[in-house]
């Protein structure tokens, strides 16, 4: 079976698993305590490469050297 990142997202929203990225870092918000974490994280780390480019980057946006800020 190929891995499709995109239906993987959607049955991680599904599930209340929302996933972001952070600059380089892929991360995730869950709305209960999950007990099989490490499988989750173990899909995560093998196929970060794939989702990386689908998830919506929430990390801060700032020029530290813009003196209009």
């Amino acid at each position: 079976m190929r891995f499709d990142p995109t239906e993987f997202i959607e049955v991680c929203q599904c599930a209340n698993i929302h996933l972001r990225r952070e600059g380089p870092f892929l991360c995730w918000d869950g709305s209960r305590h999950w007990r099989g974490n490490s499988d989750l994280i173990a899909v995560l780390r093998q196929h970060k490469d794939e989702l990386m480019p689908l998830l919506p980057d929430t990390s801060p946006q700032a020029d530290l050297f813009d003196p209009y800020q």
